[in-house]
């Protein structure tokens, strides 16, 4: 909730900047983060739509990377997420998440 918050207070260079930091996780070793850091994205998303807009090319490509995780959980957030993205969008990602 807190993250929502700073988010939300935010401009949107500062917004962009949060989504990345949050992002980077995924890239964690431990599975644990990585499935944290997505479901702190798909939140951000939810909560915030079109203000995390800025970041959509980013959160695309760490997405169609985590969609290949070993672990199946973090597949399901991802997928989650990605459906997130595509109603606070309204197009669909599947086209940018193949690339």
């Amino acid at each position: 909730r807190a993250l929502v918050a700073v988010a939300g207070a935010a401009d949107s260079a500062r917004v962009k900047q949060l989504l990345s930091a949050v992002l980077t996780k995924t890239k964690s070793d431990d599975v644990e983060v990585r499935l944290s850091a997505v479901r702190r994205c798909q939140r951000l998303w939810a909560e915030l739509g079109v203000q995390v807009v800025g970041g959509l090319s980013e959160v695309v490509m760490y997405a169609s990377e985590l969609l290949e995780d070993e672990d199946a959980r973090v597949e399901e957030a991802v997928r989650l997420l990605v459906k997130t993205m595509e109603e606070c969008t309204g197009e669909s990602l599947q086209d940018a998440l193949k690339r």
